[in-house]
């Protein structure tokens, strides 16, 4: 198992093996299947841009598929119903925060393993496989302590690193007007301090990533992001 964080100094953090691979056979041009993440605090516009991903690889005749976490997958939705609110675990935000890392690592098990649309199986068939969030959010959301991030590097510790991790640097204060301008409802993640919060637990959990990691100026307009990705991703999947 190879590591993929190093120690940091509120706590350690640890990912393990890699993806499977699925190659074209008999002489086609080969072809990798791929697994891409999308991370940054909420209204940095990774869902958006993993969008826009997804169709330029469909558009240019890859095989992708894209995904988000939570889950569509029965944990997924019950996560949802807590960050709404639909469901109340607890009035302590940080005693939320400790269920919701074993919700997020129960689901993300199903989300790569599940026999119907699994990130795994996905991979195996070829596609390239494009997610709007994965273990790196749960340092980030899921982490107030030392003993907090022990919990999220050990119920995340075999589940298989990405290929590539798209980081949206974004200051709190723009996705909050984002989040705003929206007209929606905003759930528990997604206030000012949570904000705050959140985009401090990303950097030092990316200060001690060794995984592959490409920073996006996310207040970039959306095409010049566009552009900056697709740099990184087509000599990946070619």
């Amino acid at each position: 198992m190879s590591l993929h964080f190093r120690a940091c100094s509120r706590g350690h953090v640890a990912a393990p093996v890699s993806c499977p691979r699925r190659r074209r056979q008999t002489g086609a041009a080969p072809v990798t299947a791929r697994f891409i993440v999308f991370e940054g605090i909420d209204g940095s516009g990774t869902s958006t841009q993993a969008a826009v991903l997804h169709r330029a690889l469909v558009a240019a005749g890859h095989r992708a598929a894209i995904t988000a976490e939570p889950s569509e997958g029965p944990v997924g939705h019950l996560i949802r119903e807590i960050n709404t609110g639909r469901v109340h675990v607890h009035h302590d935000k940080e005693i939320v925060d400790r269920h919701m890392a074993y919700l997020f690592a129960a689901d993300r098990y199903d989300h790569l393993h599940n026999d119907v649309d699994g990130i795994l199986l996905r991979m195996a068939s070829g596609f390239t496989v494009i997610s709007t969030r994965y273990y790196l959010s749960s340092y980030a959301y899921n982490t107030h302590t030392k003993e907090d991030i022990e919990l999220v590097r050990v119920l995340n510790a075999a589940f298989p690193a990405p290929d590539l991790t798209f980081y949206f640097e974004c200051p709190p204060e723009v996705s909050y007007a984002r989040i705003q301008a929206a007209g929606r409802s905003p759930d528990r993640n997604e206030t000012m301090q949570n904000l705050i919060r959140v985009q401090s637990s990303y950097r030092t959990a990316l200060a001690a990533y060794t995984g592959r990691v490409e920073r996006i100026d996310a207040t970039q307009p959306s095409e010049a992001i566009h552009a900056q990705i697709l740099q990184h991703v087509v000599p990946l999947v070619a």
